[in-house]
C-alpha cells in the first residue's frame, strides 16, 4: 500500500515537472515572439518617422522660397526633392522625397510630397502622402489699399480690390463692371454707407456655374467687406533675377526712367524683370512717351513715400491674344447674348464663355507692376497684366485702361499661405522613382 502511494506520488511530481516545463517554454516562446514583434515594431516606428522627416523637410522647402513652390507647381524638378537621392542624415535608417504638381483650379495650385522611409536593421519602410494648396498669384486687375478712377478710366478681365474706400468719378462711375471689392466705401455704389445691404447691381437671370468665386451670390460691387485680399510679394525673389538680367536700376531724384523697349511680338517677353529702387524718399519716376516693357516692373520707394507717374500712349502693339477664360465672371451685371459688350466678348451668353482673342495696341506694360509708393496715370496709359500698389491708384482723368492677363497674375511670387489639405499613410514604396 505504502509502495503503491510512493508510485502516485512519483507520478504527480514528474506531471507537475511536465507541466511546469511545458508552461515555461511557452512563456519563452511568447516572450521571444512579443520581443521579436517589439522590436519590428519599432522599426517600423523608425521608418514611419523617417518618412514623417522626409515630409516635413519638403515642405519646408517649399515654403523656404516662392521659386521653390513654383517649381514644383510646374513639374521642374527640384534637387533632393525628385526621389533622386537617398538621405541618410537621420540615425537608424534612410528617407526619399519627391515632390510634383497636383490638380490646380482658377484659383489655386496644388502639389503633392510622397516621402518614404527605411530602417537600416529590417529594412521595413513605411509612405505618406501629402497634398499642399496655395492661392495662385495675383487673381485682380488692381490691388491697393484704397483706389480712385475718374474721366474715360476703363478696367477690364479682372476685378478690382482696394483694402481702403474705392472711388470712381466721371464716365467710369456708370460702368457695370469689372467687379469691385473693398474694404471701405464704393463711390458712388454704396449709398447707405455702412449698413446692409453692401453689395448690388447683380443678374438675376445669370446662372452661376460650379467652383467659380465669390459665391453664393454675383455682385458687381461689394463694399464693407474685411475679408478682401493683401499680397505681400517676395521682392527679395525679384531683386536676385533683375541683378542677374542687368536690370536693377538706383536712383536718388526724381528720374525720366529710360530703358530700351522690349519687342512686343506675342505680347512680349514675361521673364524679364526691371527692379527700380529709390535711395531718398518723396521722389518720382515718371515714364512718358512711346515705351513698351513686359514682364515684371517693380518700383521700391523707401517706406512706400514716392509715386510712380505713367503720362502718354505706349508702343506695344500685338494682335490675337487670347481673352481670359473666365474674363465673362466681371460682366454679369450686363451679360447677354449678345456679342461685342465687352473687349473680346464671344457672344452666345449668359455667361459669353467662348474662346475669343482681342488686338492690343499703345500698351505702355504688359506684366506685373508692383509699386512700393503711390500710383498716378494720366493720358492714354494702357497696362495689360496686373498692378498691386502699397499705397494708392489714383488716375488724374485722363483715359487709364487696364486689362488683367491671368497669366501674369499666376506668375507673381506672392508669399501667401500654403496649406495642408491631405495627409496619410500609403502602400510602402521604396525606392521612389524621379
Amino acid at each position: 500500500m505504502i509502495k503503491n502511494n510512493k508510485g502516485i506520488a512519483l507520478a504527480m511530481v514528474i506531471l507537475i515537472l511536465l507541466v511546469g516545463m511545458i508552461f515555461i517554454s511557452t512563456l519563452v516562446i511568447n516572450l521571444t515572439q512579443d520581443s521579436r514583434a517589439t522590436i519590428k515594431q519599432k522599426r517600423s516606428m523608425t521608418a514611419f518617422h523617417l518618412a514623417e522627416a522626409g515630409a516635413d523637410r519638403a515642405i519646408y522647402k517649399l515654403k523656404s522660397l516662392e521659386q521653390y513652390w513654383n517649381m514644383a507647381s510646374s513639374g521642374t524638378p527640384i534637387t533632393g526633392y525628385n526621389a533622386d537621392i537617398i538621405h541618410t542624415d537621420i540615425e537608424g535608417g534612410s528617407y526619399m522625397m519627391k515632390v510634383f504638381p497636383g490638380t490646380s483650379t482658377e484659383t489655386t495650385t496644388e502639389v503633392v510630397v510622397i516621402a518614404s522611409g527605411m530602417d537600416d536593421m529590417n529594412k521595413e519602410v513605411r509612405t505618406i502622402l501629402v497634398i499642399l494648396q496655395k492661392d495662385k498669384g495675383i487673381p485682380a486687375s488692381i490691388s491697393a489699399p484704397g483706389v480712385t478712377l475718374g474721366g474715360n478710366a476703363d478696367v477690364h478681365w479682372g476685378p478690382m480690390y482696394s483694402r481702403g474706400d474705392l472711388a470712381l468719378s466721371g464716365s467710369v462711375s456708370g460702368n457695370l463692371y469689372p467687379r469691385k471689392w473693398a474694404s471701405g466705401s464704393i463711390t458712388p455704389r454704396d449709398t447707405n454707407a455702412s449698413s446692409e445691404p453692401n453689395e448690388g447691381v447683380g443678374n438675376p437671370g445669370f446662372v452661376q456655374l460650379p467652383g467659380t468665386t465669390w459665391e453664393p451670390g454675383w455682385w458687381e460691387w461689394k463694399s464693407y467687406d474685411p475679408n478682401v485680399p493683401e499680397y505681400d510679394i517676395d521682392l527679395d525673389y525679384y531683386v536676385q533675377i533683375a541683378s542677374a538680367q542687368g536690370k536693377y536700376f538706383t536712383y536718388s531724384s526724381n528720374t525720366n526712367f529710360s530703358d530700351p523697349n522690349d519687342s512686343a511680338a506675342g505680347g512680349g517677353n514675361l521673364n524679364i524683370v526691371r527692379y527700380i529702387k529709390f535711395t531718398t524718399t518723396g521722389k518720382r519716376l515718371t515714364i512718358a512717351g512711346s515705351s513698351f516693357y513686359s514682364g515684371t516692373f517693380i518700383v521700391d520707394f523707401p517706406g512706400g513715400n514716392g509715386t510712380l507717374k505713367l503720362t502718354g500712349t505706349g508702343a506695344g502693339n500685338y494682335n490675337n491674344y487670347p481673352v481670359p477664360d473666365n474674363a465673362w465672371e466681371q460682366y454679369c451685371a450686363i451679360d447677354t447674348s449678345a456679342s461685342g459688350q465687352w473687349p473680346g466678348d464671344p457672344g452666345g451668353g449668359p455667361p459669353s464663355d467662348g474662346a475669343s482673342t482681342y488686338n492690343f495696341s499703345g500698351v505702355k506694360f504688359h506684366g506685373f507692376v508692383y509699386l512700393v509708393g503711390s500710383y498716378d496715370a494720366t493720358g492714354n496709359t494702357l497696362i495689360h497684366g496686373t498692378i498691386i500698389v502699397t499705397k494708392n491708384v489714383s488716375d488724374s482723368g485722363g483715359n487709364t485702361s487696364v486689362f488683367y492677363d491671368p497669366v501674369v497674375g499666376a506668375m507673381v511670387n506672392s508669399e501667401s499661405d500654403i496649406q495642408k489639405i491631405k495627409w496619410e499613410e500609403i502602400l510602402p514604396v521604396w525606392p521612389l522613382t524621379p
